[in-house]
């Protein structure tokens, strides 16, 4: 099976115990550029499941406090039995403040797009970054919109930027927000990170109809970001 076909099965109709095969690669990846394993980590969106979970016992040999935040507090009720030993709470990602904890890491569990205007994703940025460590870094997969993504969802999309982004809505899937690359890339900045690896391959999608398992030309391809906050800046 190729990585993109590894991609469209794994993003599709995500099931409460299934973990995204990309995310924890991207994970990985990102553990390599950190010069000091991660101590306490934070997972937003996880659902019921949690990426970060296997990465604590796998790669961290159990030894980083892990929480897991999510909006639904059934998905955080079947979380907290499936995984004892990962504290889940039920929060908003806007809120992440509320936590009141300094991070090493953190994992936007393909959070950002499920968020419902640019304001509520450079607030959630900005409050991601305030709880991160100076030498931390927040990791990123969200949606990127292509040309034949605006053909073929025309009909769906609720608001348009272009050159920035597009909120659409649809059945099976839910409001989405669709970055267009440049735009985001220069949101971060301004949400005071510095990227330090970015990955964009075309053919790689996220499966944007809740009545098919493939992915199609016109489906959002996928960004990959890994973060680190801007050394001196002060972020209120």
């Amino acid at each position: 099976m190729t990585i993109s076909d590894t991609y469209q099965s794994t993003q599709n109709t995500q099931k409460q115990y299934s973990v995204p095969v990309t995310l924890l690669q991207l994970v990985r990846k990102a553990l390599g550029l950190m010069t000091v394993k991660p101590s306490k980590l934070l997972e937003v969106g996880s659902s019921s499941y949690s990426v970060l979970s296997q990465i604590v016992k796998s790669e961290l040999d159990g030894g980083a406090n892990l929480i897991c935040i999510d909006n639904d507090s059934s998905a955080i009720d079947l979380g907290s039995r499936l995984n004892p030993e990962t504290k889940f709470v039920a929060l908003n990602a806007l809120n992440i403040q509320e936590i009141d904890e300094v991070f090493d890491l953190i994992l936007d569990s393909h959070m950002i797009h499920c968020l419902e205007s640019i304001s509520q994703v450079k607030n959630y940025l900005l409050r991601s970054n305030s709880v991160l460590s100076q030498n931390g870094i927040m990791i990123i997969e969200t949606m990127i919109a292509n040309n034949e993504f605006f053909v073929e969802n025309k009909s769906w999309i609720v608001e348009s930027f272009p050159g920035k982004f597009s909120i659409v809505e649809r059945a099976g899937v839910g409001r989405r927000v669709v970055f267009e690359q440049l735009f985001l890339e220069d949101l971060v900045k301004e949400c005071g990170f510095e990227i330090s690896y970015l990955y964009f391959v075309n053919g790689n999608r996220f499966v944007f109809d809740g009545n098919r398992d493939n992915a199609v030309s016109s489906d959002p391809d996928a960004i990959q970001l890994v973060l680190k906050k801007k050394l001196n800046d002060i972020l209120v």
